[in-house]
């Protein structure tokens, strides 16, 4: 059974026209895309149209290859268990420091832009709870979690954002012994 059979037609239809969306020439994957693109960004102030869902689905790639890596990389996710016992689930690697360090960021938010006009060349601007660096050395490979990330849509403005939730590779890092100083 189709995931449009089990959503209201109504509903769907009444939410669509709502959210200011746009249907010509996208394909039946590209519509249940949009579909999940308006239900997670019903603030958003722009048009919902095939632009959008293309850019979506091009961050989606570009956060794909990030996962390829067998080292961490900015945007990867970290599970921190501190001496105190508290548990970071989904911290977010900052930066990769000269010395092969790592920089987390404890409750962050990834916002996506790229560097160079080109969205596999993707930079991030981290923001959030503390920051603390560790050795990537310490750092072992967890799998893969459910990242949100957030990039803007047609353009900056006020409730321009758009978020998605992608997987992206996770590392464990345990300073449960306190060596590294997380709390």
């Amino acid at each position: 059974m189709s995931i449009f059979r089990t959503i209201q037609s109504k509903y769907t239809t009444n939410l669509m026209s709502e959210y200011r969306t746009n249907l010509n020439g996208l394909s039946f994957a590209q519509i249940g895309s949009l579909f999940s693109l308006v239900k997670g960004n019903l603030n958003y102030a722009n048009r919902f149209d095939k632009a959008l869902v293309e850019k979506a689905e091009q961050y989606r790639l570009a956060i794909d290859s990030l996962n390829a890596s067998e080292v961490p990389l900015v945007g990867h996710r970290v599970k921190v268990i501190t001496s105190n016992g508290k548990v970071y689930e989904n911290a977010i690697i900052d930066r990769i420091d000269n010395e092969g360090g790592v920089h987390i960021c404890m409750n962050g938010s990834a916002f996506m832009y790229p560097l160079s006009g080109d969205l596999r060349d993707l930079s991030f601007s981290i923001s959030g709870g503390y920051f603390s660096p560790a050795p990537a050395s310490k750092l072992s490979p967890l799998g893969r979690t459910d990242g949100r990330f957030w990039f803007f849509g047609e353009r900056a403005c006020a409730n321009g954002g758009i978020y998605i939730t992608h997987p992206i590779k996770r590392w464990l890092l345990d300073d449960s012994k306190g060596e590294l100083g997380f709390y």
